[in-house]
């Protein structure tokens, strides 16, 4: 499986794990608040986001993201800064867990 690169975010991009695959990547230019579209049925899915050379760029998520043992990990955010956020999605809330600072 490939990663799929949805380009730089803005302020409001939206992830397709429907159309665009369970694995995807995309630059933060901005701060993201982020929507997802979500997959048919349960499955595991990876977002890799990156900083841009700035940096600085926060990420709010969905409300229907659960993080592991309650508290989303604290991402990195200095210039071209590289976090994984990794889901489990049930069919109706993504359960997640991350990476921080793979740069």
């Amino acid at each position: 499986q490939t990663q799929y690169s949805n380009g730089t975010s803005g302020a409001t991009p939206t992830v397709d794990f429907t159309a665009n695959g369970n694995s995807q990547g995309i630059e933060l230019d901005n701060n993201a608040t982020f929507t997802f579209t979500a997959p048919p049925g349960a499955c595991h899915l990876t977002l890799l986001f990156q900083q841009d050379p700035t940096g600085g760029h926060a990420v709010t998520w969905p409300g229907i993201v659960q993080w592991q043992s309650g508290t989303e990990p604290v991402w990195t955010t200095a210039a071209n800064d590289i976090n994984i956020a990794f889901f489990y999605f049930d069919g109706a809330r993504y359960n997640g867990s991350g990476l921080v600072d793979v740069s």
